[in-house]
C-alpha cells in the first residue's frame, strides 16, 4: 500500500475508532468513502454492512439502500415502502484488498459470491450454512418479493473491486473467468442492464474520496445578486437569480450530474414522474419559460470555498441542500434538448432563484439544510434532547474524557473538532434504546418499537440519575465493540440482539436494577445503583460480562442459529424473549 493511501486509512481509523489488521482497517475505510452518501455521519452503521471475514464469499460489504435508508433488517423493506409504489432501491457490492495488483482469481471469487448471494435471495439455491450473507440474502429477498413497490423492474447496482493499485484494471476486466462471471450475474436478470464491475486502484479511490467532498472550482456568472449581511458561522453570501446556462455549469459536468452534490440535501430526488417534478420540466419546455423565476423557488447552495471578481463566481466543495427536484428537471430538460435546439435557444431568457452560502461550518450546514426544507418536521427526540436533563447528560459525558463517550445531543451536532472518534459518540435515539434496555429492562421495545421512547413523557427521561445514561450508553459501546471484533464471527449472527445483550450485561453488573425491571417506579433503588456506579469500578468486569451474555442469547437462539442465518428483528422483538432471557440469570 502506498504511503498516501495508508496515512488517509490511519487517519480515518484514529478518527473514528476502529481498530485491528490493516486489512480490516481497510474494509472500513473503503467501506465509509463509497457509501458516505448513505450513511453520512452515522458511521456506526459500517458495523452492519462490512461483513468481510469467516465465510463472506469473497464479499466484504453489502448495503442495499432503499429511498436513501440503508437497510439492516428484512423486515424493514415492508416497513419503508409499503405506502407508495415509486420506491428507489440500490445494491453496493464491494470487494477491497490491500494488495496492489488485481488477482484475477481473487475477483471471480467475489463476483461468484455475488452470484450466490443473488440466486439465494431469489430463491434459485441455498447460501451456505454460517455465512456471514445471510442477512444481506434475507434483505435482498424482500426487496425481490416486492419489486412492484419500486420504479424500476430490476435492481439498479455497483460492483466495485478495490485496491491500492496504480495502474487501471483493464487487463484484469478482459481475462475469461473475470467477464465470464460477471456475465453469469447479468444472467440472473434481477439487475439492471448497465451491472459492471469496476476495478478501482488507489488514483479512483483518492478521486471516490475526493467527491465527498464536492466538486473543486466551478465557475459560473451572477450579475443579478445582492450580497447578504455577514453573520457568525457565514464567511460570504448572496441572494438573487442566475441565468440556465450558467447554472448548468454548477449542476452538469457534461456527461452527468456532478457526482456528491445532494448529499446533504433531506430529500432524494422524487423521480420524473413525481407531479411536481412534471410541472417544473413543463414550465421549461414550454414558451413561458421566462415565468420560471415566479414558479420556482429555486435553489439554495452552500459551499466551504467561494471566490468572486465582480459577477464572476468559484466555488468549491459545495452542496445543493434546497432545490435538487428543480436541479434534476433542469439537466434532465438541458440533455433532452439536441444540438441544433441549443444554439438556437436564449438560455439567457430563463432565471432561476438561487441563493449561494459560504461557510466552512458543519454545523451551519446541517442548519442552513433543515431550515431551507420546510418538509422537514422537528423531530420527537429534539424535543426530548431540549431539556434540562439532557444537557446534564450532556455535561455529564463530557466529563468521562478522551476514554469516555460523548453525547451529541442535539441532531447534526458535531464532536468532530475536538478530535472525538466518532463511534464514541451517542445520539438521543442511542441513548433512548441504552437507557430502556439497561436500566428498565425493556430490550424487547428497545428492539422493536423505540419511537415509543421517543415522547416528551417518555420513562427515560422521567428523573433517571445522569450516571446511569453513561452506565447504558457504555454497555451498549461494549457490546458493539464485541461484536466488531474479527475473533468473534460466529457471534456476529445475534447483532440484532445487541440490546437483549446490553440489558443481560446490566443485570450481572448491578443486580438491583432486576427490581427496576419488575417496577420502574422503585426509583430508591436507582439512586442505590448510581451510588454503586459513581465509583467507576463496574467498568472492569464489563466485557466478560459481555461474553457471557453472548453466551446465554446463543444458547437461547440455538435453533435459529443452526439454520445457519443470523438473527432478524422478529427473531428477537417479542418481550417473551426479553422475559425468557432475564429468567435465565435469576
Amino acid at each position: 500500500m502506498d504511503i498516501l493511501t495508508e496515512s488517509k486509512m490511519r487517519s480515518f481509523a484514529e478518527k473514528n475508532g476502529f481498530s485491528g489488521k490493516q486489512s480490516d482497517q481497510f474494509e472500513w475505510y473503503v467501506a465509509s468513502i463509497y457509501t458516505e452518501r448513505y450513511i453520512g455521519g452515522n458511521i456506526k452503521l459500517l458495523d452492519d454492512i462490512v461483513i468481510g471475514g469467516g465465510d463472506d464469499q469473497g464479499v466484504d460489504v453489502v448495503a442495499i439502500v432503499i429511498n436513501g435508508e440503508v437497510i439492516t433488517d428484512p423486515s424493514d423493506v415492508d416497513s419503508v415502502t409499503y405506502d407508495r409504489e415509486d420506491n428507489d432501491v440500490r445494491v453496493i457490492y464491494i470487494q477491497a484488498k490491500t494488495s496492489e495488483k488485481y488477482d484475477t482469481k481473487l475477483i471471480a471469487k467475489f463476483l461468484h459470491g455475488i452470484e450466490v448471494c443473488t440466486k439465494a435471495a431469489a430463491k434459485r439455491t441455498s447460501l451456505p450454512k454460517g455465512s456471514t450473507l445471510s442477512q444481506s440474502v434475507a434483505i435482498l429477498e424482500e426487496v425481490i418479493d416486492r419489486i412492484d413497490r419500486f420504479r424500476t423492474s430490476r435492481i439498479p447496482v455497483d460492483i466495485y473491486y478495490v485496491t491500492t493499485a496504480k495502474h487501471p484494471g483493464t487487463d484484469a476486466l478482459q481475462e475469461s473467468q473475470v467477464s465470464t462471471a460477471v456475465e453469469r450475474i447479468r444472467d440472473l436478470d434481477v439487475y439492471n442492464d448497465d451491472l459492471a464491475l469496476r476495478l478501482h486502484g488507489k488514483n479512483e479511490l483518492s478521486a471516490k474520496e475526493k467527491e465527498r467532498k464536492g466538486p473543486q472550482n466551478v465557475e459560473f456568472n451572477f450579475s443579478r445578486k445582492s450580497s447578504i449581511p455577514d453573520a457568525e458561522g457565514i464567511e460570504q453570501a448572496y441572494i438573487g437569480i442566475v441565468e440556465a446556462s450558467e447554472l448548468i455549469k454548477v449542476l452538469f459536468d457534461g456527461e452527468s450530474i456532478r457526482p456528491g452534490i445532494f448529499d446533504d440535501n433531506v430529500r432524494l430526488y422524487q423521480g420524473d414522474n413525481n407531479q411536481v417534478n412534471q410541472r417544473i420540466y413543463a414550465t421549461l419546455d414550454s414558451p413561458r419559460r421566462e415565468m420560471f423565476p415566479f414558479l420556482n423557488n429555486g435553489l439554495t447552495i452552500v459551499a466551504r470555498k467561494l471566490t468572486n471578481v465582480a459577477d464572476k463566481f468559484s466555488i468549491s466543495g459545495y452542496q445543493v441542500v434546497n432545490g435538487g427536484q428543480t436541479s434534476h428537471q433542469l439537466v434532465r430538460w438541458y440533455r433532452n434538448l439536441s444540438e441544433i435546439q441549443r444554439s438556437g435557444l436564449d438560455l439567457s431568457s430563463i432565471w432561476i432563484p438561487i441563493k449561494v452560502i459560504a461557510t466552512s461550518s458543519t454545523d451551519i450546514v446541517s442548519e442552513v439544510t433543515i431550515a431551507t426544507n420546510l418538509q422537514t418536521s422537528i423531530a420527537s427526540t429534539d424535543i426530548q434532547a431540549s431539556t434540562q436533563d439532557a444537557k446534564n447528560v450532556q455535561q455529564y459525558f463530557e466529563q468521562s474524557g478522551q476514554d469516555g463517550l460523548r453525547y451529541a445531543r442535539q441532531s447534526g451536532e458535531s464532536v468532530e473538532s475536538s478530535g472525538f472518534t466518532r463511534l464514541r459518540v451517542v445520539s438521543t435515539p442511542d441513548l433512548n434504546r441504552a437507557v430502556a434496555s439497561c436500566i428498565f429492562g425493556d430490550s424487547s421495545r428497545a428492539i422493536g418499537s423505540p419511537n415509543e421512547l421517543t415522547t416528551e413523557d417518555s420513562y427515560v427521561w422521567d428523573g433517571v440519575p445522569v450516571a446511569l445514561y453513561f452506565v447504558s450508553a457504555w454497555i451498549v459501546y461494549r457490546v458493539e465493540s464485541y461484536f466488531r471484533r474479527r475473533d468473534t464471527l460466529g457471534n456476529q449472527a445475534l447483532k440484532a440482539a445487541k440490546y437483549h445483550v446490553a440489558m443481560l450485561v446490566a443485570a450481572q453488573t448491578f443486580p438491583d436494577l432486576v427490581q427496576v425491571y419488575g417496577d420502574r417506579n422503585q426509583r430508591r433503588v436507582l439512586q442505590v445503583v448510581e451510588q454503586q456506579a459513581s465509583n467507576g469500578k463496574w467498568k472492569e468486569g464489563i466485557d466478560q460480562s459481555v461474553e457471557n451474555a453472548v453466551h446465554l442469547v446463543r444458547n437461547h437462539f440455538t435453533i435459529v442459529i443452526n439454520e445457519g442465518r443470523s438473527l432478524r428483528k422478529d427473531d428477537v422483538r417479542a418481550r417473551k424473549v426479553q422475559t425468557d432471557l432475564l429468567d435465565a440469570i435469576m
